[in-house]
């Protein structure tokens, strides 16, 4: 049986702050009327956000850290996140977007495929407030997790590159989930707040796995 283990003051406070941030869309299905859709698109660019920040990470390592010989992994990782990020928000489109806004089926320039995913996602109400919010949470987390602690000491390029990564599939994981819900039961206010819960969850458990970890 393994041993439990005791999460510092530090880790406390990152995990509230985990939790507001994940938690802060209910308030949007609530006040702004989100729909799965939107809720699945903010979370896309939550994705986009953590992947800048996991290249300021490979940065300071490759600098800071002195891991010069890890440098070209930074504009390898920009390309393969990017592309990965790129077919998970056509999938959304395709999946849950108004007509208006799916993905042409001929062979287009990229910017019919970009315009889509940028509407999409202008399109959620109250999107600056949440951008704003999502990008604390996440130099909060730099600064907490990764500075302070002088992380880039210690972790290599190629560990911090496929940090991320759980996360996209968790959140594929999130959306065929709530795929299911949408399409048995309508979009009810609770169904879109059990996908945000279930996103959550989903965020503390690779929270504490990498607590535990490290």
């Amino acid at each position: 049986m393994p041993l439990p283990f005791v999460l510092s003051p530090v880790a406390w406070f990152s995990l509230g702050a985990l939790l507001i941030a994940n938690l802060y869309p209910i308030a949007g299905v609530y006040f702004y009327g989100w729909d799965a859709f939107q809720i699945l698109m903010l979370f896309w660019v939550e994705n986009l956000i953590i992947g800048v920040f996991v290249i300021v990470r490979m940065l300071m390592r490759v600098t800071a850290g002195g891991e010069l010989n890890g440098a070209p992994i930074i504009p390898f990782f920009a390309v393969h996140y990017g592309m990965f990020c790129f077919g998970h928000g056509l999938m959304l489109l395709s999946w849950f977007g108004p007509p208006e806004l799916k993905p042409p089926s001929h062979v287009p320039e990229l910017t019919d495929f970009l315009w889509p995913l940028i509407t999409a996602v202008s399109r959620i109400p109250g999107i600056e407030v949440s951008l704003l919010l999502l990008a604390i949470s996440q130099l909060f987390s730099f600064i907490i997790r990764f500075v302070l602690p002088r992380d880039y000491m210690r972790s290599p390029v190629k560990q911090l590159m496929w940090q991320p990564y759980p996360r996209i599939i968790m959140l594929h994981v999130a959306m065929l989930f709530g795929a299911v819900l949408a399409r048995k039961f309508g979009e009810p206010k609770i169904v879109v707040a059990l996908l945000i819960l279930f996103k959550t969850a989903g965020e503390v458990i690779l929270f504490l796995r990498a607590q535990r970890q490290g």
